[in-house]
């Protein structure tokens, strides 16, 4: 899977991973339901990068990673005045549990938005065309206790419930993973943003973030907090610089997989999966679906499931404009109404890794929780 190479929704390596899922789905013996085709705009980046063009420290800065479905630039890029924009707020939890992260994650943009218009006429020289560096405060500092009331069932062999409660969940997945809106920079008049994050260069580089986000009106960048730091002081003299991003947004097909195994009954269990992602995590389900699949079929009529297996791979995880597990559900209420079971399988053999000032990002031995 990986061979393939990014699978980002709608993208080459994505069909080719599509077309083998196929291929091995058949290949043990399945049949495959007629596809259920998406179109998809399909945004990727061909090169980015950071250049101060002036100053004492004139040349490319280290990047970590581009903002997915920002603005892109032409390959030239964009030139102005790297200007430092101040703290945008913090991402505010109230509360330790998943319905006060989620209304902190909702109230953001509006707090971002008053933030950015409060302080657009304070910054000396001002905004207008410049390349605004801003500090984002995040990821927040969450523990796992978030996400603990999702949970029918814990699997941490030697641990408590307060260790799950007290456990580092500090993740780039969540904020800027879920999307900082970028319009509150165009109002500013600027001609891109560079965020820098609360993380190491180790565990921001090549992130894909925000993965669901729409569109956006400015280009930007991610820089680490290291990176951030000595820019901060650059930018002091306003030094011109050459922000990149360019790329191209084409309408493009996209498709699910359902494949079957028949059982002596019509009843049905469902396993359910995305097919696009970047690494080995993400997202490694449809390899497992493989596995399954090879395995019941292989075995004599006597020892098979009696049920009917339906293994279902859906494309659009990793853009904002597909109708993801919902699409499939609404495509196949045959399948749907003969469930007598449903299973999420996804992110397979993540071990944890954390990212702290005193070890920078490393692994702690255990494996990630949820």
């Amino acid at each position: 899977m990986v061979e393939f190479g990014p699978r980002l929704t709608g993208s080459p390596s994505h069909t080719r991973y599509i077309d083998w899922l196929e291929e091995q789905f058949t290949g043990a013996g399945l049949s495959l339901a007629p596809c259920d085709t998406y179109t998809t705009d399909r945004w990727s980046a061909d090169q980015f990068g950071l250049q101060l063009i002036e100053g004492p420290a004139a040349g490319p800065v280290r990047v970590a990673s581009y903002y997915p479905r920002s603005q892109q630039t032409p390959p030239a890029g964009v030139v102005g005045p790297l200007v430092y924009g101040g703290v945008a707020p913090a991402l505010s939890v109230s509360g330790s549990d998943l319905a006060a992260l989620e209304a902190a994650i909702a109230r953001y943009p509006a707090e971002l938005a008053s933030w950015a218009q409060g302080i657009s006429g304070t910054i000396a020289g001002g905004t207008q065309g410049a390349i605004v560096l801003v500090d984002l405060p995040m990821p927040a500092p969450l523990t796992a206790a978030v996400f603990i009331e999702l949970a029918t069932y814990l699997n941490w062999p030697g641990h408590t419930l307060a260790d799950w409660a007290t456990s580092d969940y500090k993740r780039t997945w969540i904020e800027p993973g879920l999307g900082v809106p970028l319009a509150p920079w165009q109002g500013m008049g600027a001609a891109a943003v560079v965020f820098v994050v609360d993380a190491s260069f180790a565990a921001l580089k090549g992130g894909y973030l925000p993965f669901g986000h729409g569109l956006e009106p400015l280009p930007a960048l991610y820089v680490d907090r290291d990176t951030g730091l000595e820019l901060r002081t650059r930018a002091a003299a306003r030094p011109r610089a050459r922000l990149t991003v360019s790329g191209t947004v084409k309408r493009v097909p996209a498709s699910t997989v359902t494949a079957i195994l028949p059982g002596a009954s019509k009843e049905t269990i469902i396993f359910n999966t995305h097919t696009d992602g970047q690494g080995f995590a993400e997202e490694n389900g449809g390899v497992a679906f493989v596995q399954l699949a090879r395995h019941f079929a292989s075995l004599p009529a006597r020892q098979r499931l009696r049920r009917t297996l339906v293994f279902a791979a859906w494309p659009g995880h990793m853009t904002y404009d597909l109708p993801q597990t919902q699409g499939w559900i609404d495509a196949h209420p045959d399948l749907i109404k003969r469930a007598a079971a449903a299973l999420t399988v996804e992110h397979l053999g993540c071990s944890e890794w954390i990212d702290t000032l005193d070890r920078g990002y490393h692994a702690t031995g255990d494996p990630e929780m949820f």
